[in-house]
């Protein structure tokens, strides 16, 4: 399994961490563990990885920043607007 997160940080310089950030991270954490391809892409760090990818492209084109963060499994669209829980990506 292949989990691609796509996030917009919501501090101008800075990303902000909020506990249920930090409560994904850890699920990451374990999902590597568990053998899943994990990768974490920020617009602030990679604009055109948003760009290239056309799921998320347009996402942020008829959506805009509230539609963020958007998990993709396995190259297809699995959650938008908020960070999943272990449990969901387990079962994907």
């Amino acid at each position: 399994m292949k989990i691609v997160v796509y996030e917009i940080p919501v501090g101008c310089c800075a990303p902000v961490s909020s506990p249920e950030e930090a409560a994904f991270k850890e699920s990451l954490a374990r999902l590597k563990q568990d053998g899943a391809e994990v990768e974490v892409i920020s617009i602030t760090q990679s604009p055109q990885r948003f760009l290239s990818d056309p799921v998320v492209s347009e996402i942020t084109q008829k959506e805009g920043r509230d539609a963020f963060p958007v998990t993709l499994v396995d190259g297809s669209l699995f959650l938008k607007g908020r960070y999943p829980a272990y449990e969901e990506l387990r079962k994907s």
